[in-house]
């Protein structure tokens, strides 16, 4: 099996240590495999990345200029999703947090992760509410890369 040259593990890896530099005094880590049994233990709160998916651009086959042929691949744009769950036990004020969000984005801003083909781009930032004191919005970004190239460019 030949692996693909940028790793998605590689990409998440790199936004965790971003946000561990950026944002020191908040633990920032992968979202948790069992989000129900998850224990929110540091007095602020923290960040929880994920990776909801990714999406592909189509291949342009151009018929006669690209002729078919049996082994032949190449590589496919692919833009990446992350998810950074943001989670607080206070919601406003200096260490709230809507004032996370700030830090998320301060933090991210103009950041590519090794790899990749552009810079994290922010999509979103939703509230999903809050559970057991603890306060929780979602950012979404996403980011590009050439899927099974042997190299980003």
């Amino acid at each position: 099996m030949t692996r693909s040259s940028v790793r998605t593990v590689a990409i998440l890896d790199d936004v965790v240590t971003k946000l561990i530099a950026e944002i020191p005094d908040m633990p920032a880590e992968l979202f948790p495999e069992n989000p129900a049994a998850y224990r929110l233990n540091h007095p602020k709160g923290a960040l929880l990345l994920s990776f909801p998916g990714s999406q592909f651009d189509a291949l342009v086959r151009s018929g006669q200029n690209v002729p078919a042929k049996a082994g032949c691949s190449r590589p496919q744009a692919r833009t990446i999703g992350l998810t950074i769950t943001v989670v607080l036990r206070q919601l406003n004020g200096r260490d709230g947090a809507v004032d996370a969000l700030d830090d998320v984005r301060d933090a991210l801003r103009g950041f590519r992760p090794s790899g990749c083909r552009s810079d994290l781009e922010f999509v979103a930032e939703r509230f999903l509410g809050e559970m057991e004191g603890n306060w929780q919005y979602a950012v979404d970004l996403v980011t590009t890369v050439w899927d099974g190239a042997a190299a980003q460019t």
